[in-house]
């Protein structure tokens, strides 16, 4: 009984104890987190949200092989990756009949676009785009994967490309490795894109061609131990002058959540000047956790494997409160509401800030 007892003390509870709880200590400026569900689509995940000629709109990415029902609204489809929408009423409740998208100027099946990945909403100039990556295959064979910049119109046949432009060259230089996560925002008119988040590298898109210029980058001392800082939301403009953004990072580790070692994502909130060289000013000193971020996982697993994931992807704002709208676990869609005000001020510094 004794060797029983000594057994459980040194293996059982030392081994539970080390796991890290990451909900342990949420985000004071939290509000709310409330979950999307579309019910034509129960496994969407990854969505961005806009609002857009006074209304909501939300963007979502679905997996063929889990929705037949796709196949049969857009016939054959050789994609296994797709992006659809759907209007949300001020309680960010589906309304109406969700799309999905033909992203593509050309049959589905004859594109060399397969797999539409991680959308971004994005209003510029009252017009709207949707930012994504797409891989391109050649002789079925995966190579590069390019940004994607599509304008949206809409009537009452629904959502249409009015233009598709994949960003192929920046600085005359062929884009030729994997293109994802490239941050949004506009200035003097113009589209821009946060390229790295350190450095800082800023680019332009040269309206109606295929091409980004580099404008300029800096760098940082930033300490964070949870992975490479990415992408994640659009960045908007702060009434203070500053562009705010949401990024994401990811690190294998083992928690209470997972139970054993695997790919956990963070989010993270940082800002930027409103100018070039838009500097990075401020971010999050450790991981946005909210409750229910990592916890609830119900035994899904995307066909890349387990993981824990909180990714976000769109963000709105009002003169009190920012939303971000966020994938959990490659298969739910959530959003949540912050504060304005806590959230910006429990962001760190940055030295030279």
């Amino acid at each position: 009984m004794y060797l029983i007892y000594l057994f459980c003390v040194l293996f059982t509870f030392p081994l539970s104890a080390a796991f890290i709880d990451l909900e342990e200590s949420c985000e004071a400026s939290i509000v709310e987190i409330q979950r999307i569900e579309i019910p034509e689509y129960p496994h969407a995940f990854n969505p961005s949200i806009v609002k857009w000629k006074g209304r909501y709109l939300l963007s979502f990415r679905v997996i063929e092989a889990s929705m037949p029902m796709v196949k049969s609204s857009l016939g054959s489809i050789c994609g296994d990756s797709l992006i659809g929408l759907v209007w949300l009423d001020d309680a960010f409740k589906p309304i109406g009949t969700p799309q999905i998208l033909n992203l593509s100027i050309f049959p589905r099946c004859e594109s060399p676009w397969k797999k539409a990945e991680e959308g971004r909403l994005f209003v510029m100039n009252d017009r709207l785009y949707l930012i994504y990556a797409d891989n391109k295959e050649i002789d079925h064979s995966p190579a590069e994967s390019w940004l994607h910049i599509a304008e949206l119109g809409y009537s009452c046949d629904g959502f249409k490309l009015r233009s598709h432009l994949p960003i192929v060259a920046y600085n005359g230089a062929s884009v030729a490795c994997r293109q994802k996560n490239w941050v949004p925002f506009a200035y003097q008119g113009d589209m821009y894109f946060g390229y790295t988040l350190n450095p800082h590298r800023i680019f332009r898109h040269i309206p109606g061609s295929h091409v980004c210029e580099d404008i300029c980058s800096t760098y940082a001392p930033i300490h964070w131990p949870w992975g490479q800082l990415r992408g994640g939301t659009p960045a908007l403009l702060m009434d203070d002058g500053r562009y705010l953004a949401f990024f994401h990072s990811s690190k294998p580790m083992t928690t209470v959540h997972s139970g054993v070692e695997m790919l956990h994502y963070f989010m993270g909130a940082y800002t930027f000047s409103s100018s070039p060289p838009f500097a990075l000013t401020h971010i999050s000193a450790k991981p946005i956790v909210g409750k229910g971020f990592y916890s609830g996982y119900d035994g899904y697993e995307p066909y890349w494997g387990q993981l824990r994931v909180v990714f976000p992807c769109g963000i709105l704002q009002d003169d009190h409160f920012i939303w971000v709208s966020y994938g959990r676990q490659d298969h739910e869609m959530w959003i949540v509401k912050f504060d304005k005000q806590r959230l910006l001020e429990s962001l760190a510094p940055i030295a030279g800030h």
